[in-house]
């Protein structure tokens, strides 16, 4: 996407290209081999976080393929991409929570100075 908007690859790519590279990449591994098995995890400031598959719920890793397993199981893209976008919201949505927190201690023992 950054070719077709002429952009040139450098500098920072933007939070949703690298979320739909991560989704191609990964859509793509799995169609390698129905035994794959993909993880995301994310890392925001000192956040880390599993973004994929999700604990319990629609897109649990029990629930990660729509595929009856002795069939060899296929990844439900749709629910890939729900569980990463939804886990990419929450992991920076803690980490922008915890550096507010942080910058509120540090405004406080300054004043306390």
């Amino acid at each position: 996407t950054r070719a077709k908007a002429g952009k040139t690859s450098a500098g920072p790519a933007k939070l949703d290209e690298v979320i739909s590279s991560t989704l191609a990449f990964l859509l793509a591994f799995s169609c390698l081999h129905r035994e794959n098995c993909a993880v995301v995890i994310g890392v925001a400031g000192s956040e880390t976080a599993i973004l994929y598959p999700r604990k319990g719920g629609e897109s649990s890793l029990s629930n990660a393929v729509h595929d009856q397993a002795e069939m060899g199981g296929k990844v439900n893209a749709r629910l890939l991409r729900d569980g990463v976008r939804l886990g990419v919201t929450e992991l920076i949505a803690r980490c922008a929570g915890k550096m507010s927190q942080q910058k509120k201690e540090a405004e406080n023992q300054s004043a306390d100075e």
